[in-house]
């Protein structure tokens, strides 16, 4: 079975400064939040969406300030913004296919795209889904073997 994802990353055209670059890439998420969501048939809202686009929007292109000192935008994060929305919504039909991976951990929901080693943490709420945080992990050897060998 071929991959259902059309994933690509947006990247910043040669003319475009940064500050463009990320203010366009908000209007970008801004659209995409905008639209339904579902996961196991419970809608899906981004971390910090009830707070405001400008929260949303930098928890997503950031990360965790923990892990995040400079709070300054990841442009691999920002370049796969849309990815988020695409593998959720396709995680129902992708869940059949080899480069797939879902799983529990400490009570979050985990999927992994194997094939651009892209993981998604949900956290389950009383009637619905948040993302909490979404990232490439190719460049950690060792998140991507954990995560390709978990299982529901």
């Amino acid at each position: 079975m071929s991959c259902l994802l059309k994933l690509k990353r947006v990247k910043k055209s040669s003319n475009e400064g940064k500050k463009a670059y990320s203010d366009r890439r908000k209007n970008d998420f801004a659209n995409m939040i905008s639209k339904p969501l579902e996961y196991k048939g419970l809608p899906v809202y981004f971390n910090k969406h009830n707070e405001g686009i400008e929260k949303c929007y930098s928890k997503f292109i950031v990360g965790n300030e923990m892990f995040h000192s400079t709070k300054q935008p990841d442009f691999r994060r920002l370049e796969r913004l849309e990815w988020i929305y695409e593998i959720i919504e396709k995680a129902d039909e992708c869940g059949t296919c080899y480069e797939f991976r879902e799983g529990i951990e400490r009570g979050k929901n985990l999927i992994y795209c194997v094939n651009k080693q892209y993981l998604i943490v949900l956290k389950k709420e009383h009637s619905h889904y948040v993302i909490i945080t979404a990232y490439s992990v190719s460049n950690d050897k060792k998140q991507q073997q954990k995560y390709l060998n978990m299982h529901l």
